[in-house]
Order: C-alpha cells, then sequence, then structure tokens
C-alpha cells in the first residue's frame, strides 16, 4: 500500500493564520496588510499567512495593473 505524501504540509497553527490572515485582508483599507507584513518581519506569523495576504490583496489591485501593464499583469496571473 502506497502513501500519498503532501509537497505542502501545514499544521492547524498554520492552517487558522492562513484562514483569519485571508479574511482580514480582504477588508478594504491598507492596515491589516501592513498588520500581517509587521507580523511576518517579527517573527510572528508564519510564511503561509504572509503568502495568504499576497493572493487576498493582488484582486484590489488587479484593475490598476491591467490599466498600466498588462503585459505583467499577465504574466504575474499566469505566476511566471
Amino acid at each position: 500500500m502506497s502513501q500519498t505524501r503532501s509537497f505542502i504540509r501545514t499544521n492547524s497553527k498554520d492552517q487558522l493564520q492562513i484562514i483569519v490572515t485571508a479574511i482580514s485582508v480582504i477588508t478594504p483599507g491598507c492596515v491589516a496588510a501592513f498588520t500581517v507584513v509587521s507580523l511576518q518581519i517579527h517573527r510572528m506569523m508564519e510564511v503561509a499567512g504572509f503568502i495568504a495576504a499576497t493572493i487576498a490583496t493582488s484582486g484590489n489591485e488587479a484593475i490598476n495593473m491591467i490599466a498600466t501593464l498588462l503585459a505583467g499583469f499577465i504574466l504575474l496571473q499566469l505566476g511566471l
């Protein structure tokens, strides 16, 4: 019997950070994003929460990116 191994391992603390971070940064304003960056700099938050904040806030700037840098926006959304 083979066991499937996940490439990304998260524990319950990481999962909670991802959920709380994603919910907090979708609120209007930059306070939550600045808080996430400060917490990550001071090693109070794991990288998983920081990545969740980055993904959740990328939609806020999508309109500006489409209007100014269409090629850069397409590459960013494709993950290149």
